[in-house]
């Protein structure tokens, strides 16, 4: 949005759900997210939806290794081509 350009984009999130739901209990990780805090930030997940940038390779494998260590299902879709692949990891609890 024209309105929101050059805000952090984690603040401009944090601020459209909270529209959506002024209870939220939303946690923002400013530094973004490794292998450092990526405990904290599944810390009551049930299910990880990837959603970070494309390119933050180090984040996902942080993250989806994560998943599989604390068994939480993972789901992701890159772009490929003119199409995506869609991935699902469900491992047993």
């Amino acid at each position: 949005m024209m309105s929101t350009l050059g805000l952090p984009k984690a603040d401009v999130l944090v601020s459209m759900a909270r529209d959506i739901n002024p209870e939220l209990k939303i946690e923002v990780f400013e530094d973004g997210v490794d292998a450092r805090n990526v405990d904290a930030f599944l810390d009551g997940v049930d299910l990880y939806v990837d959603g970070l940038d494309f390119f933050a390779f180090q984040a996902r494998k942080a993250v989806f290794d994560a998943c599989a260590r604390l068994k939480v299902p993972a789901t992701t879709v890159a772009p490929l081509g003119m199409g995506a692949a869609y991935s699902t990891s469900c491992p047993a609890r």
